[in-house]
């Protein structure tokens, strides 16, 4: 074989792996479950907005620390922030259906009496 016909091989790529940031998610899986808890008990304002509150803390300090758990993070924002909106108004609806309710038992009970007498 003639040397002059080689042709250079091609020099091979190494490709580094991404560095790992340092520190977990759990802050910001705290933060996500919290705020998902938080929206799940949006009809008990009592418990959905404290929730809500720590969810927010807590996903603001996963971003503050640059955590690895960025994007669960600002979901759990997201979702904690929409839960202290909800939250209210779905009480309110509840608690006007449950009074509705109530006046409606009273007018049955009240009328029954009067049949009974």
């Amino acid at each position: 074989m003639d040397q002059n016909n080689l042709t250079p091989q091609p020099t091979p790529t190494i490709v580094q792996p991404a560095p790992v940031q340092p520190g977990s998610k759990a802050l910001g899986v705290w933060a996500l479950v919290l705020a998902i808890l938080a929206i799940l008990t949006s009809a008990i304002a009592p418990f959905a907005v404290p929730l809500a509150i720590i969810a927010i803390i807590l996903a603001i300090i996963s971003l503050a620390k640059r955590r690895p758990a960025k994007g669960m993070s600002i979901a759990s924002i997201i979702i904690a922030g929409i839960t202290m909106i909800v939250s209210p108004i779905v009480t309110m609806i509840f608690l006007s259906a449950f009074s509705g309710v109530a006046e409606k038992a009273q007018e049955v009970q009240s009328s029954q009496k009067s049949l009974d007498n």
